[in-house]
């Protein structure tokens, strides 16, 4: 009997390994590379040439589903604008703009420094995504002095990049739709085929030795 409970031990642990995490969408280059030269500005109130925030929010299609677990960024840091801080939300699509009503924050990194660096957000709480939808990634200040520069992905990809001072309404950036660097990373929420195929192998040895102990139960000599 322990060499069964340990044939199902192995065949869960093989389907643990089995789902590993997917890439939901990718915009960096071999090697995790981006335009450390070119990016989208993104910042408060505080020294804005217009008096008011800047954020930044970059449309694309889920190519995987499952819950996010990771969001890397290719992002610039300067001090002399001041505190690289940020907070990153989730949007739905809405008819080609991010839903307000859908926000979903997923976490908050930055810098006090000056350097360019891929930054690494794990996600905080649930947030599940579905392969084929479409959904926005957002970039905002998260304090009214936060100055951050989203940098360009390379080779440069275009997309659709809208703007908003207040995270409610959204417009589209002029005809630059240069698509910064950025990778979101998801754990399933459904065992993919070789996981069935696992299970089911699994259920199969564990029946036929627990018929075999029946068996060798009924018929061993007392």
């Amino acid at each position: 009997m322990r060499r069964h409970l340990l044939v199902v031990v192995i065949g869960f642990a093989l389907i643990a390994s089995a789902r590993a995490n997917s890439v939901v969408f990718s915009t960096f280059g071999p090697g995790d590379s981006f335009d450390m030269t070119a990016s989208w500005a993104v910042h408060g109130a505080v020294g804005s040439p217009s008096g008011l925030p800047l954020l930044i929010a970059a449309q694309f299609t889920a190519q995987a589903s499952g819950n996010l677990v990771s969001v890397d960024l290719g992002m610039r840091f300067s001090q002399s604008f001041g505190p690289g801080l940020f907070n990153l939300y989730l949007y739905n699509d809405s008819g080609g703009v991010p839903d307000a009503s859908t926000a979903v924050f997923l976490g908050s990194d930055g810098s006090f420094g000056t350097f360019t660096a891929l930054v690494s957000l794990p996600v905080s709480g649930t947030v599940s995504v579905s392969a084929g939808s479409s959904y926005w990634l957002s970039l905002q200040p998260a304090l009214e002095n936060a100055w951050c520069f989203w940098d360009f992905s390379s080779p440069l990809l275009l997309g659709t990049i809208d703007y908003s001072r207040d995270g409610a309404t959204w417009f589209l950036v002029g005809t630059s739709q240069e698509m910064p660097a950025f990778r979101l990373t998801a754990t399933s929420t459904v065992p993919d085929s070789s996981c069935t195929i696992i299970l089911l192998a699994t259920s199969s040895l564990v029946l036929v030795g627990l018929r075999r102990y029946d068996n060798d139960a009924i018929f061993s000599p007392r």
